[in-house]
């Protein structure tokens, strides 16, 4: 054997030989199966694996030099062995890379003329050893082997990668033939851990259960968003296995697997082991606290959720889609809100989009991705797959980015730019329109509405008319729930307002300060922060101005003199006259006073 070979490259074969059980491709037979017919056709016969990073492309050359080792290839093959070349070891041999690399080619092609070549991240040959003004690197080198035929090359590159170094090389990519290679669903990943699980056991010497092994599959996937199976629940089930014996432990169970993950992400355990039935519960407890005067929105979500966890919906679509229809400050961005702390435990899991800056024709190109330009939608959902999808005012979009979210309601999957799969199916899509603001704001329509179910059908046909005449019927129809939101009374803005002030309340005492207040200061900051035009959206901004600032400029005044031990609670309360119907000015002579002691 040549000594370059020995040296530069590792028998893939041998090394399988000597480990069979520790080599194992499971559900990856039809990969095997297309690239054993690549290498087996007389032009173009060199395999190039495109995947995203650890979906498994190097485990599926290591099933092909296992079918070598238990003579299941075509003859042609049963004495083939399988040289991976590593260039990073190339690149700190004791000769410059090139000369090296092109020896340890032309070594191959001479002594093992009917060897296969692997070589994992292909795209770092384009560019490698290149120097002077020749432009020659280790894939110009290549070029002529594969072209003579000289050398049969099995190449494997991540799909972002491909596109940035391989594709342009028109005259490289030309020598090879693609396979893509799809991350593993959930039911092929729990077949990969099922048949890793005595591997793993015999080395940490523990015992894992059925339960650990199915919630490390499902975890990985809701908790580990940027990295793909079967790379991440392998990690996950190494890592549960490496700290149940460090604790002197002889059993892996979804507690143990709970609490690496919670190590890992930050998460609670309780969070992450909380159950459907807990989640479901959580979900009504957490919208109807946050979302006040929507009684039935708020029933009709919940429901519309329940339905979705418990497995009735459709699986390959979003978990649910939502139409939110009613006028400005009536609640539809706090339910979106309230939805993402109560499904995934932070209020800012959502991505949010504002269809008004996506007017311009061919606007969905942007959410997508282009040629310089990675999409906006795409990548957040990419790297956030359990999230709330927030499309602030969908009329102000271009009907192009109706025609992307009409695939992605039927679908549940869209390819973005390079071609990648981006799936929806943890998303849950909530639109929001001012479209029927009319229909809804036309009172006596709307309270006759409830009178009988004949009323409320021709109230449900005028809203569903107000949405038809501006977006097409395929595009409403694909949407699973219209939740209209009612104009808010003023009790309820009262009661919007008694929750900002809870909320200072519990800041304040965080401080050691108790906040109290008089039973008019909700009735005033509703009073001057709610006008039809824009609903209770200037609320937060009054309470703001009218009572946060105001004690915020106290406290600084206190801590400038020294005595905030002798000041420990504040009280509001409202003075001056209230205003008539007559009056312009809508505060009057009222005002805001605190009492500190």
């Amino acid at each position: 054997m040549n000594q370059l070979i020995e040296k530069y490259a590792t028998d893939l074969t041998r090394l399988v030989q000597n480990d069979l059980e520790g080599y194992q491709a499971i559900g990856r037979e039809k990969e095997i199966e297309e690239l054993l017919v690549t290498l087996a056709r007389k032009r173009k016969h060199n395999p190039l694996l495109i995947g995203e990073p650890g979906v498994g492309k190097t485990a599926i050359v290591e099933g092909l030099a296992k079918k070598i080792v238990l003579q299941e290839v075509p003859e042609r093959l049963q004495s083939a062995h399988i040289w991976v070349i590593e260039l990073a070891g190339l690149m700190n041999g004791e000769r410059p890379f090139l000369g090296l690399f092109r020896d340890l080619i032309m070594a191959i092609s001479h002594d093992c003329p009917n060897d296969l070549i692997f070589i994992d991240e292909l795209h770092t040959i384009v560019g490698a050893g290149a120097s002077g003004k020749q432009g020659l690197d280790a894939g110009n080198v290549l070029k002529p082997a594969l072209a003579r035929g000289d050398i049969q090359l099995i190449g494997a590159t991540t799909i972002e990668e491909f596109h940035d170094y391989i594709e342009a090389d028109g005259a490289l990519t030309r020598r090879f033939e693609v396979l893509q290679v799809a991350e593993p669903d959930t039911e092929t990943t729990k077949k990969i851990l099922y048949g890793l699980r005595l591997s793993y056991q015999t080395y940490h010497y523990v015992k894992i259960t059925d339960d650990a092994l199915n919630q490390i599959v499902t975890l990985a996937n809701r908790y580990i968003p940027d990295r793909f199976m079967p790379d991440k629940a392998l990690d996950i089930l190494d890592e549960s296995c490496a700290d149940t014996r460090q604790r002197q432990l002889t059993e892996v169970t979804r507690e143990r697997v709970a609490q690496v993950l919670e190590r890992r992400t930050g998460i609670p355990m309780t969070s992450i082991l909380r159950d459907r039935t807990q989640r479901i519960e959580r979900i009504t407890e957490i919208i109807q606290r946050r979302v006040k005067g929507q009684d039935a929105a708020v029933r009709e979500v919940s429901d519309s959720v329940a339905v979705s966890f418990a497995g009735l919906e459709d699986e390959r679509r979003p978990i649910s889609s939502f139409l939110f229809l009613g006028t400005p400050g009536t609640g539809k961005t706090e339910m979106a809100k309230a939805l993402s702390e109560a499904l995934f435990d932070d209020e800012e899991a959502m991505i949010r989009l504002d269809m008004s800056e996506f007017a311009e024709e061919n606007s969905a190109q942007r959410l997508i991705g282009t040629a310089d330009k990675r999409g906006i939608l795409t990548e957040q959902v990419k790297h956030q797959p359990y999230a709330v999808v927030l499309l602030d005012e969908i009329e102000k979009g271009d009907r192009s980015v109706q025609d992307l979210f009409l695939q992605i309601l039927s679908d549940g999957i869209v390819h973005d730019h390079y071609g990648r799969p981006i799936s929806f199916k943890n998303t849950i899509i909530i639109m929001t329109t001012n479209l029927a603001g009319a229909v809804i704001n036309d009172e006596a329509e709307y309270n006759s509405a409830s009178d009988t179910d004949q009323k409320a059908l021709a109230f449900e046909g005028n809203v569903e008319n107000a949405l038809h005449n501006y977006f097409r019927p395929e595009f409403v129809n694909r949407i699973e729930h219209k939740v209209v939101f009612q104009m808010l009374t003023e009790s309820v803005v009262e009661k919007i307002a008694r929750k900002y002030l809870q909320e200072l309340t519990n800041k304040l005492a965080v401080r050691g300060y108790r906040f109290t207040y008089d039973d008019l200061v909700p009735k005033f900051l509703a009073d001057v922060g709610f006008n039809l035009k824009n609903g209770a959206r200037p609320l937060a901004y009054m309470t703001h101005r009218k009572v946060t600032a105001p004690l915020a400029r106290i406290l600084l005044r206190l801590e400038q003199t020294g005595n905030t031990k002798q000041i420990t609670s504040f009280h509001a309360r409202v003075i001056g006259k209230w205003p008539s119907k007559a009056d312009h000015d809508r505060f009057g002579s009222r005002k805001l006073v605190f009492d500190a002691s």
